[in-house]
């Protein structure tokens, strides 16, 4: 399972997914994978208070396979 693409939030004109929806969406050991894949990765501070993670990082994991490392073709 993956987040719907309408649940995707909108700040600034960028498009983002939170840690809690991540949570939501995937199971306890998908989530660790993504926090370790996402380590040295940018993200976006929320007029909330949360973190964003741009919707590209997060459907780039999606498309390496969900792994803990990513892919250093595809770094950004």
């Amino acid at each position: 399972m993956s987040i719907p693409i309408e649940k995707y939030g909108m700040e600034s004109d960028i498009s983002y997914v939170t840690y809690a929806q991540i949570e939501i969406y995937h199971s306890p050991e998908e989530c660790r994978a993504f926090c370790k894949w996402m380590n040295g990765q940018t993200a976006m501070l929320l007029k909330s208070g949360e973190t964003g993670i741009y919707t590209w990082d997060y459907e780039r994991w999606l498309g390496e396979g969900r792994k803990t490392e990513q892919n250093p073709d595809t770094w950004d």
